[in-house]
């Protein structure tokens, strides 16, 4: 007996003042953490309050608490709001007279009527020219004996001839000459000798140059051209004699009447 109640006696020691302890610690940190808020309550009830004696106006701030959802609902609205309005506003944007879209636009139009203006002024004056041409042609009418029709020849007419001067000697630089056809259509080809009496015998056989028609004169057209020669001479005392030789390109034959000689002092 006196066993069992010695264990008993030492557990009673043991269990008591650890549960003791434990309840007094909680009740005493509750009740400092009330004592704490309630003093801050009163602390901002009268900093509130002496503010508002002495007439300043005071708004009390509340924690606002938001939640992810509150949140993604807030952004959400946000976007209708914002697209609702681009879909009321935009088209009156568009109208307005200071738009200056609207202005661009107006000013592409006008340039694009101006420049279909110029365009049908240069359609106008081409077809204008080309009619000037047309009677430019029509002007070189063949020329009609007296019984109506073609005089039956072809003749060669020299043209100015270019020359230049030097101190020690000179040069021709230029032949031109006209092609009257009053016969049928042919393909001209014109033949160009320059030379001297010092000149030597190659020059008077092989021509400087050789001029061929790209197209065919036809009857009672004409042919007027000018080319370029380059023909020097160290002397210019003594006559230069230039000859021009008319052939058909298409047969390579001398035409009636066509060589022409000329002689430059």
């Amino acid at each position: 007996m006196f066993c069992v109640f010695g264990m008993s006696e030492k557990k009673e020691d043991v269990e008591i003042p650890f549960a003791t302890y434990d309840v007094e610690g909680r009740k005493k940190a509750k009740q400092k953490e009330h004592e704490h808020s309630e003093h801050s309550h009163s602390k901002e009830h009268n900093i509130f309050n002496i503010k508002k004696e002495k007439g300043e106006i005071v708004i009390p701030l509340h924690p606002i608490k938001l939640n992810a959802r509150t949140f993604e609902r807030s952004i959400f609205i946000a976007i209708i709001l914002f697209l609702a309005s681009l879909l009321v506003f935009k088209p009156a944007f568009i109208f307005w007279e200071g738009n200056p879209l609207v202005k661009e636009t107006a000013s592409n139009d006008v340039v694009g009527a101006v420049t279909t203006e110029n365009s049908s002024n240069d359609t106008i004056e081409a077809e204008t020219a080309e009619e000037e041409e047309e009677e430019e042609e029509e002007e070189e009418e063949p020329e009609e004996t007296s019984s109506g029709g073609l005089t039956g020849k072809i003749k060669l007419i020299v043209g100015v001839i270019g020359s230049e001067e030097k101190d020690t000697g000179g040069k021709i630089t230029s032949v031109g000459f006209v092609v009257d056809n009053q016969k049928s259509a042919f393909v001209p080809q014109v033949k160009i000798y320059i030379f001297d009496a010092d000149s030597r015998d190659i020059y008077k056989t092989r021509p400087r140059e050789t001029y061929e028609a790209e197209s065919v004169l036809g009857a009672g057209k004409k042919l007027s051209k000018v080319v370029s020669v380059l023909a020097q001479f160290p002397d210019t005392s003594g006559g230069k004699t230039v000859k021009l030789e008319l052939y058909d390109a298409e047969t390579d034959e001398l035409l009636d009447d066509g060589s022409k000689v000329v002689v430059i002092s």
